[in-house]
């Protein structure tokens, strides 16, 4: 039996923001929870407005692990639970964020704002073999903010690892504890995220002082 997890971030709208992730998995005897706030991040929002591009790579991301021991294999869909941490981390990070259907440059593309286009771009979650317990688990994300007409403008990227030295819960089953890992890096790396945008040259200019 699969073992399917499914996401949501809860978000508190302030300057200082907490995100909450709550990963839910259908386990093969029943359903675990497992939720964990992330550090306090302080953000004062851009003065812009920016759309939001999800792929079709990243909204339908699947891959199935099944080189367990106690589970005969598992399921990670991470698109919903991606996409729902950006909304409300970009939420909180520009004066207005919205998700658009088509990267700028295209024929169906619509609007005057930057777009940032969220990528996923590595997980390994799927990858673990045995013994499961002690493993660790990455994820990367991709950011690249486009003008309106298409033209890249910069990009920056986020990345997140956990492992046993990082996880104090009770071991549940094998999946139960890859999707507990997973939740600890998608958390790193929305700080990573964070940090990098930050730090980078061209959004200083373009997004931080408003000159979009």
């Amino acid at each position: 039996m699969a073992n399917r997890m499914s996401g949501a971030v809860r978000h508190m709208p302030a300057i200082a923001m907490v995100v909450l992730m709550v990963l839910v998995f259908a386990a093969c005897g029943g359903k675990q929870s497992v939720k964990q706030e992330l550090p306090m991040l302080v953000i004062d929002p851009a003065p812009v407005s920016i759309g939001v591009y999800y792929p079709d790579s990243l909204r339908n991301h699947k891959c199935i692990g099944g080189k367990g021991y106690i589970a005969y294999d598992w399921t990670f869909e991470l698109g919903p639970p991606s996409m729902a941490m950006y909304d409300k981390l970009l939420g909180a990070m520009f004066k207005s964020a919205r998700t658009v259907d088509a990267k700028p440059g295209t024929s169906s593309a619509q609007g005057t704002e930057d777009v940032i286009e969220v990528r996923m771009t590595g997980f390994t979650g799927c990858d673990a073999s045995w013994p499961v317990f002690g493993a660790s688990v990455t994820i990367n994300y991709e950011a690249i903010l486009w003008a309106p007409d298409g033209t890249e403008l910069t990009r920056w990227n986020a990345h997140g690892a956990a492992g046993s030295s990082d996880y104090d819960g009770i071991y549940m089953d094998e999946a139960g504890y890859l999707a507990a890992l997973t939740k600890i890096a998608m958390r790193k790396a929305a700080t990573d995220f964070v940090l990098n945008y930050e730090n980078d040259p061209v959004v200083k200019t373009r997004l931080l002082a408003g000159s979009q």
